[in-house]
């Protein structure tokens, strides 16, 4: 395995595992989706507070990153046979988790939108992605991908860029029917990816992003910054600014240990772990905070794994956006 093919996934299992944290410690942070009494925990709500800043600019500037890769690896593909690929991989998986794990582990929980449901208010949830959590990622990753490949058609990087911070900075009043919404705020930041691709090289930066967010963290801690009016609009930017770079600098060029086997899987956990997070909080969600979340981080990253692997065996891989192989 070459150095650039280990830094790939490495970055995916970072990602992976700072989104398995930013769910496992939800419930310290106001989170009233499910009705469960739970001990207060400030250093969870804070470690929530910093994650959140971060976790979904990461992944989508990720799915950037690998974008950039893949062009400058292979001639692009057409745009509809791309489309289609994206289709299969992302609304399959959807689907499949929305009508079974997910919404058993909603019923099961009485998750708000979905306590006391009939069946046709289940159906109509699942069909218009509502109440969807964390699959709404996958809808609004497949909006991003219609706009980078038609826009990339007529576009410079350049010019695609300044139009997806504007999608960014209107996103609140784009209607969000079906996590159109999502796509437009999300958009920005697959496009930071591309940045981060072309001057991947300048490592010596790392060093200078790290202390401008210790400022920042700092100035945010003592001035209580995101209080105020547009605090949490500035850090909104600032912090995914700052971390991004620094996440992508600091990731080594060797491969992680259980490397192959948690990137190889890390798709599978991000679809699997949400349903087992939220059994976890209904029944034990009163216990120590440190024992709930590292019940929670475990079992997100075995049982995933496990469940991945028997749908390989059983040739049922493409319900989780695998392709099948002979």
């Amino acid at each position: 395995m070459n150095e650039k093919s280990a830094y790939i996934q490495n970055l995916r299992i970072i990602a992976t595992i700072i989104v398995v944290l930013g769910h496992a410690t939800m419930l310290y942070d106001n989170w009233g989706y499910i009705n469960v009494n739970h001990e207060q925990s400030d250093f969870f709500m804070k470690m929530r507070y910093y994650i959140c800043f971060v976790q979904m600019p990461l992944f989508f500037s990720l799915s950037g990153y690998l974008q950039s890769y893949i062009n400058s690896l292979t001639i692009p593909s057409p745009v509809y046979a791309s489309l289609v690929k994206k289709l299969k991989r992302l609304f399959i998986p959807y689907f499949f988790i929305s009508c079974t794990f997910l919404l058993v582990a909603r019923l099961i929980v009485g998750y708000i939108g979905w306590t006391n449901i009939t069946i046709e208010g289940a159906i109509e949830n699942i069909v218009l992605m509502k109440y969807d959590g964390h699959l709404w990622f996958l809808v609004a990753l497949f909006y991003i991908f219609v706009f980078y490949y038609v826009l990339s058609c007529r576009l410079k990087f350049t010019s695609i860029l300044v139009v997806s911070l504007f999608m960014n900075l209107v996103a609140n009043y784009v209607p969000d029917f079906m996590h159109l919404n999502d796509g437009f705020r999300y958009f920005f930041w697959f496009n930071i990816g591309f940045l981060l691709f072309k001057y991947r090289k300048m490592n010596e930066w790392k060093i200078l992003f790290g202390i401008v967010l210790a400022i920042v963290v700092i100035l945010d801690h003592l001035l209580e910054i995101s209080s105020y009016h547009y605090g949490y609009v500035l850090l909104r930017y600032v912090y995914p600014m700052l971390f991004l770079p620094l996440i992508y600098g600091l990731i080594p060029m060797k491969l992680f240990p259980l490397g192959n086997l948690l990137d190889k899987n890390s798709f599978a956990i991000y679809l699997f772990h949400i349903p087992f997070i939220y059994i976890l909080f209904y029944t034990l969600g009163d216990q120590n905070p440190f024992i709930v979340v590292g019940l929670c981080v475990i079992v997100s990253l075995v049982v995933p794994v496990s469940l991945a692997n028997f749908l390989r065996l059983l040739n049922l891989q493409y319900l989780i956006g695998e392709r099948k192989y002979k």
